[in-house]
């Protein structure tokens, strides 16, 4: 070995350890023709994916009935979730969706707490070393079921620490009520992530100034005070059909139907175009704009509670709806039907929206 080797040996073996670094490995880049096209604002895209394999599981369903979308959803630890999966799945399969609201014969050792908060229903789920909580919360259906229920779905991915898709979010369940979906995720659950479930197109929470003080960030972590009831007259004729968790009373008018229904003060709820634009949509009617708000709305007092009146005409279908906020409780008060009927009942419905009273209740657990 000549003297220059020798040297080069030697300058090899004391490099110093300092020198060792490491890297920062980026994730694996997909072909550009697999990647989903996401819009820049979806709110569900993790900032960054936890390395290593996924520590929690997540098995969610939507159930669609006529004005509700229903959203059940159980999360934690992966063995945990994988234990009971097919026993969630086949509850999920055999709900039943009477009168719009959800119904269910528990599986053996489950519980079912009291509502609270949001939610329609907390089912307790036994399992090996931690038991589990399975939430019910329902919400009102906007537009387009499939589109819903993909905003959903990457609502619960963003919660999984995964990055949101544009299609295959969700599957169907074998079954179960029509249009049901599963969502079957493996990632990191984020506890703290609880926000219920928006409709599509809901971005950030709003608060008119006319509807009434800030809407509270988190509702189900902050439940409400008081839980409010309300009592009325109905007009003449009006027949009462059957009320529910959500749905606070159902009057039958002719063939049309007067509905009073109660939500959480939370993100789309209190924004008045949001909801013009739902009923609008029940009707066939299409979207308004901002701009157009002002002249389709009329300001009013709903015992004493600044409250929103539109009346929305079809080409078949009219509605009459009323909204108004009290706390951290949403009201709103809906005739709907043929546009004929509802014409005939217009007085009889503003009469007896002056005669709603709201009175406290039991606080909310």
């Amino acid at each position: 070995m000549n003297r220059f080797a020798l040297l080069l040996l030697i300058l090899i073996g004391c490099k110093p350890a300092e020198e060792i670094r490491s890297y920062a490995v980026p994730k694996e880049i997909l072909p550009k023709e697999t990647l989903p096209e996401v819009a820049a604002e979806t709110p569900s895209q993790p900032a960054s994916q936890p390395a290593g394999e996924p520590t929690d599981r997540m098995l969610g369903a939507m159930l669609p009935a006529e004005s509700q979308a229903w959203f059940f959803k159980l999360a934690g630890p992966k063995a945990a979730v994988d234990a009971v999966a097919e026993q969630v799945t086949k509850f999920y399969a055999a709900v039943k969706l009477d009168g719009g609201e959800p119904s269910w014969e528990l599986p053996e050792g489950w519980k079912q707490a009291a509502a609270s908060g949001m939610r329609f229903a907390t089912l307790q789920v036994p399992s090996e070393g931690k038991e589990l909580e399975l939430s019910v919360i329902g919400l009102p259906r906007v537009g387009d079921w499939s589109k819903q229920a993909l905003d959903n779905a990457n609502r619960w991915r963003g919660q999984m620490k995964l990055p949101p898709v544009d299609q295959d979010a969700a599957t169907k369940i074998d079954g179960a009520t029509p249009d049901a979906m599963l969502v079957d995720l493996n990632g990191w659950f984020e506890a703290g992530s609880m926000t219920p479930p928006m409709m599509q197109g809901a971005r950030t929470p709003v608060a008119p100034p006319s509807i009434g003080p800030p809407v509270a960030q988190n509702p189900v972590a902050q439940p409400q005070a008081a839980a409010e009831e309300f009592s009325s007259t109905p007009p003449e004729g009006w027949r009462e059909g059957q009320a529910g968790m959500m749905r606070k009373a159902t009057f039958l008018v002719g063939d049309a139907e007067a509905a009073v229904t109660m939500f959480g003060a939370v993100e789309m709820m209190v924004d008045p175009l949001a909801n013009l634009n739902r009923w609008r949509d029940e009707v066939g009617l299409p979207a308004a704009q901002a701009g157009e708000l002002n002249g389709l709305k009329t300001e009013i007092s709903v015992d004493n509670s600044p409250a929103q009146r539109f009346e929305i005409v079809g080409d078949e279908l009219a509605t009459l709806a009323v909204m108004t906020r009290r706390g951290e409780q949403m009201w709103f008060f809906k005739l709907k039907g043929p546009k004929g009927t509802v014409a005939a009942h217009t007085k009889a419905f503003d009469e007896w929206i002056a005669s709603v009273k709201f009175s406290s209740g039991a606080a909310a657990e």
